[in-house]
């Protein structure tokens, strides 16, 4: 099977109740929540570790006890080897804010994403080799994220990108890639729609559009399209939802030089309930023995 490399941030996640997100000007209780690892980064890392595809991540943290809690918690997923420290940059924070309805919103720190520079970036893919997969979000500066996808072209590596959060700067990278996962939210942002035409014209060799309780839409630049329905479950926090999504759908396509289709949409919608089912982001991440179940299924 090829490899993957996950090119992206590392971070500390603390989540936040509250009866419904915040409006300006407000001023809220919520209640404290689960703290751990996260990011996006980390937390596709770690879903497509746990499907089976053997990762490198490539991320900064700082040299605090924050950088160290990650470093740690990485080390158990077999993924720390490709942990950059930085000194004298903070790690990165996230502050996850969950309604009592299910709804949420992320605040994040880029302090440490931000020093990952092109060329430490780079260094990562030293052993990536044709066919292995270069994954990429929207946490390093736009500079960083063209540099590496530059690089992953050169050596004949396969390239998905989740420009996640979004920025102005990455919408010429959005072509350059063969696999773009978007949400309702980003679509709207750099297609102006989540029609199928709309996204096709984007220029990803596929691309898929997660919808929440609609499904995830798969969009090909030869025309095919497919819907795949959603996994019904009583939400609790959709936080790690996406991630999960994405790092199945990938590892089920891995078998398939990274093709994206029903089945793979399927394994990525099973492992999303089973998140939002949960509370927390990497958390409520799948388990190894539930993905290699939910893979075998599909």
């Amino acid at each position: 099977m090829p490899r993957a490399f996950v090119v992206g941030n590392a971070a500390w996640d603390e989540t936040l109740h509250l009866a419904a997100l915040p409006v300006p000007g407000a001023s809220v209780h919520v209640r404290r929540g689960a703290a751990g690892p996260g990011g996006k980064g980390l937390n596709q890392a770690v879903a497509l570790a746990r499907a089976g595809v053997v990762v490198t991540l490539v991320a900064a943290v700082g040299e605090d006890a924050a950088g160290e809690r990650v470093a740690v918690a990485l080390e158990a997923e077999g993924l720390g080897a490709g942990v950059v420290r930085r000194l004298g940059v903070a790690t990165d924070w996230s502050g996850v804010l969950v309604s009592d309805t299910g709804e949420n919103a992320i605040l994040s720190t880029r302090h440490a994403a931000d020093s990952l520079d092109a060329k430490t970036a780079i260094a990562g893919l030293a052993s990536a080799a044709p066919g292995d997969l270069c994954l990429l979000q929207g946490n390093l500066t736009s500079g960083t994220t063209a540099a590496v996808i530059a690089e992953a072209r050169r050596r004949g590596m396969r390239i998905a990108l989740n420009p996640s959060p979004v920025v102005a700067g990455f919408a010429p990278l959005l072509a350059q890639v063969d696999a773009l996962f978007l949400n309702r939210e980003e679509a709207l942002a750099f297609a102006r729609a989540t029609t199928p035409e709309a996204v096709r014209a984007l220029g990803a060799g596929q691309a898929v559009i997660t919808l929440g309780a609609e499904g995830a839409l798969l969009v090909r630049a030869d025309g095919a399209v497919l819907l795949v329905e959603a996994v019904r479950v009583a939400a609790v926090d959709p936080t790690g939802a996406g991630d999960a999504f994405l790092g199945t759908a990938l590892a089920q396509a891995a078998r398939r030089s990274w093709r994206l289709d029903g089945a793979a949409l399927r394994a990525g919608a099973a492992a999303a309930a089973l998140a939002a089912s949960r509370p927390g982001a990497f958390a409520a991440l799948p388990s190894r023995e539930e993905l290699a179940a939910i893979i075998a299924a599909r």
